[in-house]
C-alpha cells in the first residue's frame, strides 16, 4: 500500500555511523501495493527512509566527488502521532521546528531488524544499526534511540554504486522478534542525473544583502519514473553555528530549471555567517507500516520514503 506524494527535503550536511542486526527466521508477510490507496499525510507518522545521492566538490582533491547516504527509522508510537507539513510550494523559515520532518513528539522506536535497499542495477545497500544511549543525531539533528544508516564516504565516489539514478528500489526489512520480515517492492525512485548551471558547485556561493538568490539548472527527464510519482525541486540551507537543521527551505512542484530564494530569507541566512546548502531533485512516496493486520483509518502509520539526487555547496555572506 503506497502513494506517491509531492513533498520532501533531504540531503543536509554529511554525517554518519553504526552496526547491523536482524532475525533471519522472521516470518515474511504479504503487503499488497494497493491495499490502502487513501494512505496520506493525514495518517500518523510511522518512520522515514531517506536515500541521498550527494555530489560535493573537494578542495583537497580539487575534484567533484559523490557519495550515497541513507537513513531509516520506525516508530511503535509517537505522541502526537502526526505533524503538519509546511505549505509548499514556496520558501520558509524552518527554525521553529514545528512542522514535519523536523518536529518530533515522544517516540517509542520500532526494531524492524535491519534495512536493505535493492536497486535494479546497483549494489545492495545494507544499512548499519545504531542503538545508542544517549540517542544519536541524524543529519537533520533529530535524535534516535534506534535507527539504521549508511554514512557518507565522498572519497569512495560510491553514489552510483549504491544509488544509481533513474530507477526504482525495493526496501527490505529483515524482521525481528517484534516485527515481521517484509519487502516493499519498487517503492523508492531516484531521479535521473541532472546538471547545476549557477551558482557553480566548486566555489562558495555569496549571498548578497537584500537580494534574491536565483539558482538555475538543467532538468533531466526520468524515463523510468513510475506512474503517479513526481520529481520536485528543493533547496535547503544549513548554517555552521547557531542552529541545527535546515534554516531555510524552498520547494517547487516539478522541475522548470530555476528556483529563487527571497531576499528576506537571504538576509536571515546572512545573519548566521555561513554554512552549506543543497540543491535537489527528489521523489517522495508513502507506504503503510503494517505487521499484516489491517488497521482502520486513524490507526494506520505511514513511512515516508525520500529519494534525493543533490548537490552540496558552501555559502557565505557577500562582503
Amino acid at each position: 500500500m503506497r502513494l506517491s506524494v509531492p513533498f520532501v527535503l533531504g540531503c543536509s550536511l554529511l554525517v554518519g555511523c553504526g552496526d547491523n542486526g536482524g532475525t533471519p527466521d522472521a516470518k515474511p508477510i504479504d503487503a499488497p501495493p494497493d491495499a490502502t490507496p487513501e494512505l496520506s499525510f493525514m495518517d500518523n507518522e510511522g518512520g522515514e527512509i531517506r536515500l541521498e545521492w550527494i555530489s560535493q566538490f573537494s578542495p583537497t582533491a580539487m575534484a567533484t566527488q559523490t557519495t550515497a547516504r541513507t537513513t531509516a527509522y520506525f516508530y511503535k508510537s509517537q505522541t502526537p502521532g502526526n505533524h503538519t507539513l509546511p505549505a509548499f510550494p514556496g520558501c520558509f523559515d524552518m527554525r521553529a521546528k514545528d512542522k514535519w520532518p523536523l518536529a518530533q513528539g515522544t517516540i517509542v522506536p520500532l526494531d524492524v531488524g535491519g534495512v536493505t535497499i535493492k536497486s535494479k542495477t546497483g549494489t545492495d545497500l545494507v544499512m548499519t544499526r545504531d542503538m545508542s544511549t544517549p540517542p544519536t543525531l541524524d543529519p537533520f539533528s533529530r535524535p534516535h534511540e534506534l535507527w539504521f544508516k549508511k554514512t557518507s564516504n565522498l572519497p569512495a565516489n560510491d553514489g552510483d554504486t549504491f544509488l544509481p539514478p533513474n530507477q526504482t528500489y525495493d526496501v527490505v526489512l529483515a524482521g525481528s522478534a517484534e516485527w515481521p520480515a517484509q519487502t516493499i517492492k519498487d517503492i523508492a525512485f531516484m531521479p535521473a542525473a541532472w546538471t547545476v548551471l549557477a551558482p557553480a558547485t566548486n566555489v562558495t556561493t555569496n549571498l548578497v544583502a537584500g537580494t534574491d538568490l536565483t539558482l538555475t539548472f538543467t532538468p533531466a527527464p526520468s524515463s523510468n519514473l513510475p506512474a503517479g510519482y513526481r520529481i520536485n525541486t528543493v533547496v535547503a540551507f544549513q548554517v555552521t553555528t547557531g542552529f541545527a537543521g535546515p534554516v531555510v527551505l524552498c520547494q517547487e512542484e516539478g522541475s522548470d530549471g530555476s528556483i529563487t530564494v527571497p531576499a528576506a530569507l537571504v538576509d536571515i541566512l546572512r545573519s548566521y555567517g555561513g554554512g552549506r546548502y543543497v540543491r535537489q531533485q527528489l521523489t517522495h512516496a508513502l507506504f503503510e507500516l503494517t505487521d499484516g493486520e489491517p488497521k482502520p483509518p486513524g490507526e494506520r502509520k505511514r513511512v515516508d520514503v525520500l529519494s534525493i539526487y543533490c548537490y552540496n555547496t558552501a555559502w557565505q555572506p557577500a562582503p
